[in-house]
């Protein structure tokens, strides 16, 4: 049996039964067309297994993504994450839709040719890929966010035009 993904809730259960659409959105920057990834996790199919083991590991996290999602969380750069999110069959530690981004951070037990393969999935899909060994997160949590930061560029929040004045108002 498999869930469908579409849009997610607040309470994570999705709205009508559904979490998370896939499809490629185009957006034009001067003469250049880019695609993005947009809402790509919504029909997407996810077995009772992989969405099981996601829900375990958002209740299990190791030290190192528990001070990640402590800095990542609430929108604390401008930007929304959700962690361990199923993106084509794979677990991101933590994902940025807006940004098309990943951030993972790696134990010492890791498959150097499952990573390749995931990023290379990933990749194919538009999304960025930014590892971090545990080490680096728990020691380095200063350098790894300003890496964050400057791979997420300026936020929605500093690239806002301001209101325009109106008179009588200070």
């Amino acid at each position: 049996m498999s869930v469908i993904c579409s849009y997610p809730s607040r309470s994570g259960r999705g709205r009508e039964g559904r979490a998370g659409v896939g499809f490629i959105k185009e957006e034009t920057h001067g003469n250049q067309r880019e695609e993005k990834p947009w809402r790509i996790v919504i029909n997407q199919q996810v077995s009772e297994e992989k969405a099981r083991l996601a829900r375990n590991m958002r209740r299990n996290m190791t030290p190192a993504e528990a001070v990640l999602w402590q800095r990542l969380r609430n929108g604390a750069l401008g930007v929304h994450f959700r962690r361990q999110q199923v993106i084509r069959g794979f677990i991101a530690d933590f994902y940025c839709h807006q940004a098309a981004l990943v951030v993972e951070a790696d134990g010492a037990v890791h498959d150097p040719a499952y990573d390749a393969e995931r990023d290379r999935i990933f990749a194919g899909r538009g999304i960025t890929v930014m590892r971090f060994t545990n080490q680096e997160v728990l020691e380095e949590t200063a350098r790894v966010m300003a890496e964050i930061r400057r791979r997420l560029g300026p936020t929605p929040v500093a690239t806002r035009r301001p209101l325009p004045e109106r008179e009588g108002w200070e």
